[in-house]
């Protein structure tokens, strides 16, 4: 078998998305979650 690894990887855009929310809320004010932000 052989395994061929990315030159890139990372997260899909609904995740840049919500991560970066999250910061731009938290230099404002308290964010709280039900559950993990990503999956």
């Amino acid at each position: 078998m052989e395994v061929i690894l990315a030159k890139s990887a990372g997260f899909c855009f609904g995740v840049h998305r919500a991560v970066d929310t999250v910061y731009e809320r938290t230099d404002k004010e308290n964010v709280y979650t039900y559950g993990p932000i990503i999956h």
